[in-house]
């Protein structure tokens, strides 16, 4: 009997530190697979798998399924807002110009439109900075290789392509005002030999009048593909 009951006396603290690591074994399990996986999913489904790029600000909760994958999410919204930044002047200076359905109207807006044209130089640099800078982020990412697999596609759509994007379409719009620029210049420097009335332009001579349809078609055809170029990335 005395046998007896030292096993069940030794039975019972056994059994109570079996249970006691096993509780502390599954709360210290580590959530980094969980992380990984929720961010994986939420690259493919919120932003690879979208036709544009929409980067949705994320609950507490959202953020701390990912973990420390979340400061990877993070770099792709700044870098987006970075983008948005550098073309905020640029958006104001075109915003700030009034219709110009004619001639005259064209030749009212001249200050305007050299405005426009400093902010895309200015714009331009802003851009170039942004691909350097982007490049060094990306350089020095350290992610695991299923990670690096799926935000690779996530900062292609978000930064890289979104900087191409921009790059291309500032020479368009320089064209575009820098052609206004012209025509605006050839108007004023023919003085009182032209005559602006609305949408009518009398020059004196002939060969005023076909330098400056030329112009104008310069203008119109710069236009045209910059609109072409808007219709297709947008």
């Amino acid at each position: 009997m005395k046998s007896d009951n030292v096993q069940k006396i030794w039975w019972l603290p056994l059994l109570f530190i079996m249970l006691v690591t096993g509780l502390q074994l599954t709360g210290c399990s580590d959530p980094e697979p969980r992380h990984r996986s929720a961010f994986i999913l939420f690259l493919q489904t919120e932003i690879i798998n979208k036709s544009r790029v929409n980067l949705p600000t994320l609950t507490p909760e959202k953020q701390e399924s990912m973990g420390k994958y979340f400061q990877y999410y993070q770099l792709l919204t700044s870098f987006n807002q970075q983008l948005k930044t550098a073309f905020t002047p640029l958006e104001q200076s075109i915003r700030a110009i009034k219709p110009m359905n004619t001639v005259a109207q064209l030749i009212e807006q001249q200050q305007p439109i050299n405005e426009v044209l400093e902010n895309i130089k200015t714009t331009q640099q802003a851009l170039d900075k942004l691909v350097e800078s982007s490049k060094t982020t990306y350089d020095a990412l350290a992610l695991p290789e299923d990670v690096k697999k799926v935000f690779d596609e996530a900062f292609k759509k978000v930064v890289t392509n979104e900087i191409q994007t921009a790059k291309q379409v500032l020479p368009l719009m320089s064209n575009v005002y820098t052609s206004m620029q012209n025509v605006i210049n050839f108007v004023k420097s023919k003085g009182d030999t032209v005559s602006v009335n609305n949408a009518s332009i009398q020059f004196s001579t002939t060969q005023d009048l076909d330098q400056f349809n030329q112009l104008y078609k310069v203008m119109q055809d710069a236009y045209q593909e910059y609109r072409q170029f808007n219709q297709v990335t947008h």
